[in-house]
């Protein structure tokens, strides 16, 4: 390599992206020991577009789905959530926009299958949506887990 030698280290940058990402700070707050906020935050969108974090959480899950770490079950609360009609956060003008803020990456063509979706209706019965093929399947069950008959 030519050039000076960095000042900040691969290490301190990237915990200075999980000290935000675990504490929710603005990128500015995030303490000067991690390096320039400024760095951070382009090392952190320069990953963030060229798919690297989506990388690392695929080989992590996949390193530990090989040790049988990870539990593929999936909850889904169905609390209402509502929020004020300023909060859509919808731009007036969304073709502007460069890239989405999320990054660009292309999802699988079976993303989201196999969802499961539980929904309380009253202490005695659960009802249960499967997510399989594009198909929803839905059955009721009871809160211990015994099949109930249809009526």
């Amino acid at each position: 390599m030519a050039g000076r030698p960095p000042v900040w280290s691969w290490r301190q940058l990237i915990d200075g992206i999980r000290f935000r990402v675990r504490t929710g700070v603005p990128w500015r707050d995030v303490p000067v020991e991690y390096g320039p906020w400024g760095r951070i935050c382009a090392l952190f969108r320069r990953w963030q577009r060229d798919g690297i974090w989506h990388q690392v959480l695929t080989r992590l899950q996949a390193l530990a789905d090989a040790k049988g770490a990870i539990v593929w079950d999936l909850s889904v609360d169905p609390t209402v959530c509502r929020a004020h009609q300023h909060a859509t956060g919808a731009r007036k003008q969304g073709d502007l926009q460069k890239e989405p803020p999320g990054g660009v990456f292309d999802e699988p063509g079976d993303h989201g299958l196999g969802v499961l979706i539980t929904s309380v209706v009253n202490s005695a019965e659960v009802l249960i949506m499967t997510k399989t093929s594009g198909v929803v399947e839905v059955s009721r069950t009871a809160p211990h887990g015994g099949l109930l008959v249809p009526p």
